[in-house]
């Protein structure tokens, strides 16, 4: 078990990383606007998505760098881009995760409070369970 295990996460993470909020919430919302009308949509993207995801993962495990060195190599312009949408990303992101864990926390425990508000706390309070730094390694390294 401890052996498929460990198999198993790689892909995982990978999912974890690949698939997010916008993804849940944006397909089913596309799905009750348009029905099947663009699903040729969905495989488009799939099939232009999947080397960026292959290639990343075969790069850094053949060369032992992350795409961040290997961003840098090509110099100061593509640095500076992959920094800026990174920059932009991690804002994006993590206010739509905060955000629509909001909205769940709202509507699960009926509270009064507003969608940024609650956010804002949801955001502080990881923040501050991350900074503590004593959480459980769930992954089996040591």
């Amino acid at each position: 078990m401890t052996d498929w295990m460990t198999r198993l996460q790689p892909g995982l993470m990978l999912a974890a990383v690949a698939i997010g909020v916008s993804h849940l919430v944006q397909s089913i919302r596309a799905g009750a606007d348009f029905g099947l009308s663009i699903v040729w949509l969905v495989v488009v993207i799939s099939i232009l998505k999947y080397p960026a995801f292959r290639f990343a993962i075969d790069y850094a495990s053949l060369t032992n760098h992350s795409l961040g060195y290997a961003y840098s190599k090509l110099g100061k312009l593509p640095m500076l881009c992959l920094l800026i949408g990174f920059t932009v990303d991690i804002f994006v992101a993590t206010s739509a995760v905060a955000l629509v864990t909001a909205g769940l926390l709202i509507s699960v425990f009926n509270l009064p409070f507003s969608g940024p508000h609650v956010a804002i706390a949801v955001t502080l309070i990881s923040a501050l369970v991350l900074l503590n730094g004593k959480y459980a390694n769930t992954f089996g390294a040591s």
